[in-house]
């Protein structure tokens, strides 16, 4: 019967991290004739980003990118060096010196996927299960339990989400979407409103080029003091992109036949999540 022949066709393959993971992909994909892969975690596009005929056959990036924007601290790093205005003020976790400066702090891992493990550091007596307060983190700071972890001044502005594919450091097609002022602990994005805004595709544009960025990659931003900072890249898709449906051409199509040059015109204005995703006005 039909779910049979579908059962026939699912394969159990090793880890993302896993050295045979590109190898059971490449089996697959070639047995099969599949034209196109579509990659949704940093592991995986880590280790599919390696190989020329992945590459080929995918959104991927090269693996030298693709593994410096997984290690956010590192991705930092780089950018500071040509421009650090487009960044928060960040330091290592162990380091002291923005618990003096900010009351309110960002601390994440230098490697995660996603928003998981992201945690505010707050002066408060009162948290949620993902804050943490000042005095607390001290302690643990003391106990080098965040020795991999890094931390950043909190964006209190706006924050948005650019989905985008990239040739050479240059924006060809994009969305963008508004996510809230808030921290985004979770994933994926349950409502978002769609925009345009040349001063992101700009921003986006700048870190394009210090990085030369090229196939699909979400660059995640947020404002402080009229400022746009960087918060994040994803060098692979974003659970997020069922929001193509509030658009009036398919992200995907443009992802999978080419690359078109322009942006993609809204027909919906906010985005909503749930077991159909749907677009609202």
């Amino acid at each position: 019967d039909s779910q049979t022949n579908v059962n026939k066709k699912i394969k159990k393959v090793p880890d993302g991290k896993s050295f045979n993971y590109a190898k059971a992909i490449k089996k697959i994909v070639f047995r099969n004739k599949i034209d196109y892969i579509l990659v949704y975690s940093d592991e995986e596009a880590e280790s599919l980003s390696r190989h020329k005929w992945a590459r080929s056959k995918s959104h991927l990036d090269s693996f030298k990118n693709t593994k410096l924007i997984n290690n956010k601290f590192l991705l930092y790093e780089k950018i500071k060096k040509i421009n650090k205005r487009l960044l928060p003020d960040y330091s290592l976790a162990s380091k002291k010196n923005l618990l003096k400066k900010y009351n309110e702090l960002i601390l994440r891992p230098n490697s995660n996927r996603g928003s998981k493990n992201i945690f505010k550091i707050i002066k408060k007596n009162k948290f949620t299960s993902q804050e943490i307060g000042y005095d607390i983190f001290k302690k643990l700071q003391k106990l080098k339990v965040f020795e991999t972890y890094f931390l950043s001044e909190y964006l209190k502005g706006e924050k948005y989400s650019l989905d985008g594919i990239f040739k050479n450091g240059q924006i060809l097609t994009y969305m963008i979407r508004s996510n809230g002022k808030e921290v985004k602990f979770e994933t994926p994005t349950k409502f978002a409103k769609i925009i345009n805004s040349k001063k992101i595709v700009n921003f986006s544009v700048e870190i394009a080029s210090i990085l030369n960025l090229n196939g699909f990659h979400q660059i995640e931003c947020g404002f402080q003091n009229g400022n746009l900072k960087l918060i994040e890249i994803n060098p692979r898709l974003d659970a997020t992109l069922p929001i193509t449906i509030c658009y009036t051409t398919n992200f995907f199509e443009h992802l999978i036949l080419g690359d078109k040059k322009n942006a993609l015109k809204p027909k919906y204005k906010y985005y909503q999540r749930s077991l159909f995703s749907k677009g609202l006005n």
